[in-house]
């Protein structure tokens, strides 16, 4: 079983992140984790003690961190170049390949992956496209 697991809430527009390991989960508003996160804890986690507190704010943190890492579109509004450097660059690490690798693949310098990844470059179709089968994978549009 997976550590942590993202899936949409029964509320329309929500997503909910468990914690199987240390018994969390966390609620959120699509767009807007850290305004409306929820937190629950399972497995009778009560914060009786500092000790607990500290715990529980450290799995929080972990979960947290993963989220940022693996779903950041879920977590904060982003723009479409946002959204598409995010997919690249999460595509580009599963298929353990760096910036300059990628780069290289698509013809490119690495600094052009790296502003396509960071949303700060707007990029047309026929340099998608490129990105794409240096990865290995198609461009599908909408």
């Amino acid at each position: 079983m997976e550590k942590y697991i993202v899936q949409r809430a029964s509320t329309p527009g929500w997503w909910v992140a468990t914690d199987n390991e240390n018994g969390m989960v966390v609620q959120f508003e699509h767009g807007h984790y850290d305004d409306t996160r929820k937190v629950t804890l399972l497995n009778g986690y009560a914060l009786s003690s500092e000790k607990e507190a500290v715990k529980v704010a450290a799995y929080l943190r972990g979960l947290s961190d993963w989220l940022r890492d693996n779903h950041y579109e879920k977590l904060y509004s982003l723009t479409m170049r946002q959204e598409i450097g995010i997919q690249i660059r999460r595509e580009r690490k599963r298929q353990g390949l760096s910036g300059k690798e990628l780069a290289e693949r698509a013809g490119f310098v690495e600094s052009t992956i790296n502003k396509i990844e960071n949303g700060k470059w707007n990029v047309g179709i026929d340099i998608l496209e490129k990105i794409c089968d240096a990865l290995g994978v198609t461009l599908q549009i909408m």
